[in-house]
């Protein structure tokens, strides 16, 4: 069983033999299948200097490929005042109330 959760019927408190409260069998954080177990993660191939190279400037260019169609501008560091058009955790794009 689980300490005081009930499942598998040996748990401490009255309910315990009943099945507890959830009705599952599982307890807490890791009780489901799959969760809080291990994964195999793939590891990364190793690249050569030439590779990383090639990879990075693909990216520089489909990011800036990206910035062009998006019409995005770096306006200044400063706070600006504006309507939030996408947030996210480290960043936000704004729409400023004043374009200069």
């Amino acid at each position: 069983g689980c300490g005081g959760c009930g499942a598998g019927g040996f748990g401490g408190s009255a309910a315990a033999g009943r099945g507890g409260f959830g009705g599952g069998k599982s307890c807490g954080k890791g009780g489901g299948y799959g969760k809080g177990k291990w994964k195999f993660v793939r590891f990364r191939p190793e690249l050569t200097p030439e590779e990383i190279e090639a990879r990075r400037q693909a990216n520089a260019e489909r990011h800036a490929k990206r910035v062009e169609e998006e019409g995005r501008q770096i306006v200044t560091s400063v706070h600006v005042e504006g309507v939030v058009v996408q947030r996210a955790k480290w960043h936000a794009w704004i729409k400023p109330k004043d374009p200069e």
